[in-house]
């Protein structure tokens, strides 16, 4: 699930790491998407660690009974020097670093921000030790809560397609997503094929 949009997301603000609260419209979206998974009573929920984030997961797990587990692993990606910056600040300040960003990721160093690839391995490496947990055969589901890079870095790779079409990804993220896994392949991220799984993305955009 993608977290609600805070304040930065409905004003195109890069946010990184940046720790900001559901804004109204995003509260009001994760609302109506709770409805959406009541029917997964007793669904553990595990979060990002940022405050939007864990409140969509507070949102999520009192609909379904569930608890909620913050995992520090699949915070989203740190933006360094761009964070807070809107898109029409960033095209006029770096023009070529900002339009090459939004063709291909990974052509990008940004200041002090962690590298896309970078990202993406500690991301998936977490959720694959989380998932991995799960019993086969285990009845109940978990809701993962990520910000919008880091599920979208996660289904990259559950999707076999590269990190340089993120953009495409993010944009195309619906309210549920239902992916293979293989648990051979959870216990080697980076490698192998396909648990049954899904991942579900609130509506409501964000970066």
């Amino acid at each position: 699930m993608k977290s609600g949009v805070t304040t930065w997301d409905t004003t195109g603000r890069c946010s990184g790491t940046a720790d900001l609260p559901l804004c109204p419209e995003g509260r009001k979206s994760v609302e109506a998407c709770a409805g959406q998974v009541q029917a997964m009573a007793g669904a553990g929920v595990m979060t990002s660690p940022d405050t939007a984030s864990l409140e969509t997961a507070t949102v999520i797990a009192a609909r379904v009974g569930g608890k909620v587990r913050v995992v520090e692993g699949w915070a989203e990606p740190g933006m360094g020097l761009w964070e807070g910056q809107s898109d029409e600040e960033l095209a006029e300040r770096f023009p070529k670093a900002y339009r090459q960003w939004k063709q291909d990721p990974t052509g990008v160093s940004i200041p002090e921000a962690e590298a896309v690839e970078d990202a993406q391995t500690r991301i998936v490496e977490e959720f694959a030790r989380v998932v991995g947990r799960r019993r086969i055969g285990q009845d109940r589901a978990t809701i993962a809560v990520l910000r919008p890079m880091a599920l979208g870095l996660v289904v990259c790779w559950l999707e076999h397609r590269p990190v340089s079409e993120l953009w495409a990804v993010v944009a195309g993220l619906g309210t549920c997503r239902k992916v293979e896994v293989d648990r051979a392949r959870l216990k080697r991220p980076r490698n192998g094929s396909l648990v049954s799984i899904e991942v579900r993305a609130s509506a409501g955009a964000g970066r």
